[in-house]
């Protein structure tokens, strides 16, 4: 699983994300992992299979006409949403490497609610602590993937008695994500992205680093002999093209 951290202030709300997508261990290039609704102060970002978690968010966000809304229903559109995608994840997975936890999905929420900011994620299964399917608020500080020693490495590199308000999200953003790549929690490369939201409900997001860990997928198949990014066997791009006519069937926009 790759990286979203949040962080939450009294004037700002922030997501840090990286931009490694891979597979097995092998990470193949960098791509976006958040995403927004217009129609919602809320901004979405979620691990796992990259095509299905951008199923998953649309899911989510669709119908909801508020923070909170969205809020109350997560967990019985999240459920649905699962229930949707079942045939198509299960025949990707299927060809998936061996312990790859493809099937894994984690999706963390964070917005406006009322006048202050909320975040909360909802996963389908109950390895971070959580019931599978079930809504876990997080605190001002929230790192997803972390390790206590991650978590007290970044809090000593701050001012004594710092509080979440005393963060840079630029600067301590980037050292935060530095200290969980060191730790090989997840191949986290790409590059770090920094998406803000501000009491209006204004989003905003950029780049903040970029690492040199992600080589293009032509490098990689000249380094290994295998076209990682769209592979030869035809199997499994019929799997592929099997899973986008199951999510195709019925839905127009």
């Amino acid at each position: 699983m790759s990286v979203i951290n949040v962080i939450k202030q009294s004037k700002q709300l922030h997501v840090l994300t990286d931009g490694a997508v891979y597979v097995g261990e092998e990470i193949l290039h960098s791509a976006c992992k958040v995403w927004t609704a217009a129609h919602l102060p809320a901004i979405f970002a979620a691990r796992g299979p990259r095509w299905f978690c951008t199923q998953i968010v649309d899911r989510l966000a669709y119908g909801a006409n508020s923070f909170g809304q969205l809020k109350d229903e997560i967990a019985d559109r999240f459920r649905v949403a699962m229930q949707e995608l079942t045939p198509a994840l299960a025949l990707v997975s299927a060809h998936q490497p061996t312990g790859s936890n493809f099937d894994k999905l984690e999706v963390v929420v964070a917005g406006m609610a009322g006048t202050s900011f909320d975040s909360f994620f909802i996963c389908n299964h109950s390895e971070l602590g959580a019931e599978a399917f079930a809504l876990r608020s997080m605190g001002a500080l929230a790192f997803l993937p972390g390790t206590e020693k991650v978590e007290l490495d970044f809090i000593a590199s701050l001012a004594p008695h710092a509080s979440a308000d005393d963060i840079d999200p630029v600067t301590d953003g980037a050292r935060l994500m530095g200290l969980q790549r060191q730790a090989n929690l997840a191949p986290i490369g790409g590059f770090a992205q920094l998406t803000s939201m501000d009491t209006s409900g204004t989003i905003t997001t950029r780049i903040i680093e970029r690492w040199s860990s992600v080589e293009l997928p032509r490098e990689i198949a000249k380094r290994t002999g295998r076209d990682l990014a769209r592979t030869a066997d035809t199997e499994l791009d019929r799997v592929w093209d099997e899973a986008d006519r199951i999510f195709a069937a019925g839905q127009r926009q």
